[in-house]
């Protein structure tokens, strides 16, 4: 379950770092692990 820890850690930083790219890139990890979660159902 490594990459609910990425999540944590990418979530971590970008609230300590209110950083709009920081967001995007939360928001884009967010999409692609969810696009994973449809392929293998």
């Amino acid at each position: 379950m490594h990459l609910i820890r990425s999540l944590t850690s990418v979530a971590f930083l970008s609230s300590h770092s209110s950083n709009i790219v920081a967001e995007t890139v939360y928001l884009i990890i967010a999409s692609y692990i969810i696009r994973i979660f449809l392929v293998s159902s």
